[in-house]
C-alpha cells in the first residue's frame, strides 16, 4: 500500500456547516447530543473524515416506495 492510500481528508465544523446550511453552534450541539457523523480531535481540532461524512449522507437518503 502506498502512502497515497493511506491520506484521508478532513474538514473542519465550519466547512461542514456551510456543505449542510447549518449553524456551526447547531453541529456543536448535535455533536454534544451525538448526533451525526463521528468527529475526530486532531491537536485539538474538531474534524470530520470527508468520506465518512459521505457516507452518512449517502445513508441518510430518502426513498420513496412506489404503489
Amino acid at each position: 500500500m502506498n502512502n497515497e492510500d493511506n491520506k484521508r481528508t478532513f474538514i473542519s465544523t465550519e466547512e461542514l456547516a456551510a456543505r449542510w446550511g447549518r449553524s456551526k453552534r447547531t453541529l456543536d450541539n448535535w455533536r454534544g447530543k451525538k448526533v451525526g457523523p463521528q468527529p475526530y480531535k486532531i491537536v485539538g481540532k474538531i474534524l470530520y473524515d470527508l468520506d465518512e461524512i459521505k457516507e452518512f449522507e449517502n445513508g441518510s437518503k430518502v426513498t420513496f416506495n412506489e404503489s
